[in-house]
């Protein structure tokens, strides 16, 4: 009977040799032989997570400089959003701040360890947001935008609040992001920054 279950030689080798020289019992030794593509099949999910999440950076909670603002930004609270389990409560992060502060990575950092954890995760800056929204609008397709915005655990908007100019050229931008904000409301996770 054929498991079909993708290994690399290399890869049974060293199971079979870790169980050799560890003196694993048969149990043990199957145990280590269906983790490796399972560990496998896992890596490639949280990989595609991220991508799909479009990132604009590589930005993780573990890269942050945590002495730059110890006192304004302490690290505890972020830990506790990277579990995840705001987005299970269907809360919502709001981070306000000066320029320059690091918000934007945190955020990057706390949506990258969600989608580690499992959850679907969209990171978007209000401006691209409100752009898709109105193209949406013009070709009468808002709606259907608007479902595919509300469909993600966690829907990240950056730079909320710097949309002036788009407000000038896009006269209903605010009613735009209104509608998919509130289409979340009690469906999904949002974090404005």
């Amino acid at each position: 009977m054929t498991l079909k279950i993708p290994m690399s030689a290399e890869t049974l080798d060293r199971i079979v040799r870790e169980s050799t020289e560890k003196n694993y019992s048969s149990w043990e030794m199957l145990e280590r032989f269906l983790a490796a593509p399972a560990d496998a099949r896992t890596q490639a999910a949280i990989t595609a997570r991220i991508r799909r999440a479009k990132f604009p950076t590589q930005a993780t909670l573990e890269s942050f400089d945590w002495t730059f603002n110890a006192k304004t930004i302490p690290q505890r609270p972020f830990l506790e959003l990277a579990t995840g389990e705001f987005i299970g409560r269907r809360d919502n992060v709001t981070f306000v701040g000066k320029s320059g502060l690091g918000k934007s990575h945190l955020i990057e950092g706390v949506g990258r360890s969600c989608c580690a954890v499992g959850y679907r995760v969209l990171s978007t800056k209000s401006a691209e947001l409100i752009e898709d929204l109105n193209k949406a609008q013009a070709i009468k397709a808002l709606s259907q935008r608007v479902r595919k915005y509300r469909s993600y655990d966690l829907l990240i908007i950056d730079e909320f609040g710097f949309e002036k100019l788009e407000r000038k050229d896009i006269p209903d931008a605010l009613s735009l992001l209104y509608k998919v904000i509130d289409s979340r409301n009690g469906r999904g996770s949002t974090a404005v920054v």
